[in-house]
C-alpha cells in the first residue's frame, strides 16, 4: 500500500522526524572534516559524524569504511589544499537525511586521474544519510 495507510516499521513508530536544525548538527562534523581536510583530525571529525560501522557506498556493493573514508579525506587536502564544501541543501525524511552540497577548490596535483589545471574546480554531491 501507498500512501497514509503504508504500515510503518517500528523504528519509524519509536523515532520523531528529524528538524532541519537537528540534521544540520549531525551532518556538520562529516562537512567540517571535508573542508581543508589537510588541516585537521580527520578520524575524529568522522567518529563524531558517523558510527564505527559507518559505510560510505560508491555502489550497491563498494563502500568505503570511515577509517578508509578519512584516509581519502586527508589525501583529497594534500591535493587540494583549499577544498571547501558547502552544504546548500538540506531536507529530511522521517530519520533520513537529504544533503545537496557543493565542492571548491583547486588541485595542485593530479586528482583521481585528473592532471592539475591551476584552475579553480567545483562540484556538486547529493549525500543520503539515516
Amino acid at each position: 500500500m501507498f500512501g497514509p495507510s503504508f504500515t510503518k516499521s517500528d523504528r519509524q513508530l519509536a523515532t520523531a522526524p528529524l528538524t532541519i536544525t537537528e540534521a544540520r548538527e549531525i551532518v556538520w562534523p562529516l562537512y567540517d572534516a571535508l573542508n581543508q581536510p589537510g588541516k585537521k583530525d580527520v578520524a575524529a571529525l568522522l567518529a563524531e559524524a558517523a558510527h564505527p560501522d559507518y559505510r560510505s557506498y560508491h555502489t550497491n556493493e563498494d563502500f568505503l569504511t570511515r577509517d578508509q573514508l578519512a584516509g581519502i579525506f586527508k589525501d583529497m587536502g594534500v591535493t587540494i589544499p583549499d577544498l571547501r564544501w558547502e552544504i546548500k541543501d538540506i531536507q529530511t525524511i522521517g530519520d533520513q537525511v537529504i544533503v545537496r552540497g557543493e565542492a571548491t577548490g583547486t588541485p595542485t596535483g593530479e586528482f583521481w586521474g585528473a592532471k592539475p589545471t591551476a584552475r579553480a574546480s567545483r562540484r556538486w554531491r547529493l549525500i543520503y544519510s539515516r
